[in-house]
């Protein structure tokens, strides 16, 4: 049931933090311990003032690989040896006459050497540490272009819909939680089966990595459509194209319908939350969910996808969510919104134009909980002589 992951020789592991910023406060830190070798009545020698800046640099990096990698017990032991190492060493490389060198030197000279290795030595760290920043904010300027990019891409992709073919209306909504989302709406008029096709899929995780997917996706239904298939033959389809060119984390849920203008409805699902059908009774509203157990897209070659038939009567509208909006949490309670209270909302407000449905839809959702993960609404109305 997994597929196999691909990995490059080169692959990153973990978060790399720049060189430059660990040896910059290396070398601005450093000193500290110079400073008070420099203050003493009877200055130290330059291999103590070596012996210090080492010292002095090593706690500082400590204490910066320790909030860099959010590992907050190490500054415990980091702090430990700053008070208990020093006496010990220091003592012992006394004793052993290690510290000698320097000494034979006027106390003028001492301190003139001391305090040029302050100086020389802040300056290099401060020449780093602006060297690292100026590093990072290019960085940074061109992440922040590459994601206006990818949001220009995505209003592209992935724009609102507004469709109207004879009796059939659509309209579909996305938001994405990041610059670039993973959710996928779409709608085809084919004029010529009278029929116009819906598609709603949810790509894993959110950001550029899902939004590349999901374009890839877009494009391979869109081709695959022309072919006029069955809905289980798409799906089987883009499974296999999806499984080869993702890793095992990758994969999309996915929900169509092909509604032909007679009202008949061909719909397939890929793990995806059901279709809610509100069907029209005189005042009255009927829900219907139309679901299948199909696997998410992506997962395996060997998923076999069935497809599934209705008919909508003059006034039905169907309803298709990402879970995005069911998963929003509660600000106070934690407890997620789930699919319930966005079908009752639907079938209170069916006969409403269906952007006044989209909104308070995106309205419910809000209202409960932030929104952690891209939300998309799709809505078919058919309506006859309309």
């Amino acid at each position: 049931m997994s597929k196999p992951r691909h990995t490059s020789a080169g692959e990153p592991q973990g978060d790399a933090v720049s060189p430059l910023l660990y040896w910059g406060v290396f070398l601005l830190f450093g000193p500290i311990g110079v400073l008070v070798g420099l203050i003493q009545p009877e200055p130290a020698g330059w291999v103590i003032g070596l012996a210090l800046v080492i010292f002095s640099g090593v706690i500082a990096t400590g204490w910066l690989h320790a909030i860099q990698r959010r590992r907050f017990w190490l500054l415990v032991p980091i702090n430990l040896l700053a008070i208990l190492f020093p006496p010990f060493i220091f003592s012992t490389l006394y004793r052993l006459r290690f510290f000698n060198a320097g000494y034979e030197w006027s106390p003028f000279a001492r301190r003139a050497v001391l305090a040029a290795m302050v100086v020389v030595l802040i300056s290099v760290g401060f020449v780093l540490i602006v060297k690292y920043i100026r590093q990072e904010s290019r960085a940074a300027e061109r992440a922040r272009a590459e994601l206006s990019v990818a949001k220009g891409i995505h209003a592209r992709v992935a724009p609102p819909i507004d469709l109207r073919q004879g009796p059939i209306e659509v309209l579909g909504r996305s938001r994405s939680s990041e610059e670039m989302g993973g959710d996928l709406i779409d709608a085809i008029a084919a004029p010529g089966a009278r029929a116009v096709e819906v598609i709603l899929a949810d790509v894993s995780g959110h950001g550029v990595g899902a939004g590349i997917v999901m374009s890839m996706l877009k494009s391979a239904i869109r081709t695959r459509l022309t072919s006029r298939v069955p809905l289980a033959t798409l799906l089987a389809d883009i499974n296999g194209v999806l499984t080869d060119l993702t890793d095992e984390h990758m994969f999309a849920t996915v929900a169509c319908a092909r509604i032909y203008e007679d009202g008949r409805v061909e719909y397939a699902l890929a793990g995806h939350l059901p279709i809610i059908v509100a069907t029209a009774e005189g005042k009255a509203r009927r829900i219907e969910e139309l679901a299948n157990d199909n696997l998410p897209i992506g997962i395996t070659h060997d998923e076999v996808f069935v497809s599934g038939s209705a008919t909508l009567r003059p006034g039905d509208s169907l309803l298709f969510v990402t879970d995005g909006l069911t998963e929003v949490r509660h600000r106070v309670g934690g407890h997620e919104l789930g699919l319930a209270p966005l079908r009752d909302a639907f079938a209170a407000h069916a006969d409403t134009p269906l952007s006044e449905i989209c909104e308070r839809l995106f309205t419910l959702a809000d209202t409960h909980g932030r929104r952690s993960d891209d939300q998309s609404v799709l809505l078919v109305r058919f309506a006859p002589g309309a």
